[in-house]
């Protein structure tokens, strides 16, 4: 591959590299507070752009298998995407933790209300048997 080609190719693969990271800042403060954002969305863009490394990151490793000397620029370009790559694997465990800590606190508030809608299906039963309309137990209610 021409050095240019390579050059181009390795800062795409850069790129990426870096939306990725800046992706998992987002999604470190989202799993800090799981109920303010929509992580749905983010899990979508982080997909997307593994996706979109996936096929870089082959064809860069290939090379680098092959070229024993590649010119200095593409070295440094390596050696950016080594860093970046290291920092997210340093970072991942907590990430992790932090991803099973929100989907715990979910699953609490799944379960909760859970419980709410057959406290209210049995409140609802027992209005409806003795033949009485629904009324509310507080002024807040």
């Amino acid at each position: 591959m021409r050095l240019d080609e390579e050059i181009a190719r390795s800062t795409r693969a850069l790129a990426l590299w870096c939306e990725l990271r800046d992706a998992y800042d987002a999604l470190d403060v989202a799993l800090a507070a799981p109920e303010a954002r929509d992580l749905g969305d983010l899990a979508q863009r982080i997909v997307a752009l593994e996706a979109a490394l996936t096929p870089l990151v082959a064809d860069i490793n290939a090379t680098r298998a092959r070229d024993a000397s590649p010119a200095p620029a593409v070295e440094a370009l390596w050696a950016e995407i080594d860093a970046v790559i290291e920092s997210l694997a340093a970072r991942q465990p907590g990430l992790v933790r932090l991803a099973l800590a929100a989907r715990g606190a979910a699953a609490e508030r799944l379960r909760s209300l859970a419980s709410a809608r057959v406290q209210l299906r049995h409140y609802r039963r027992q209005q409806s048997a003795a033949g009485e309309p629904l009324r509310a137990t507080s002024r807040v209610a």
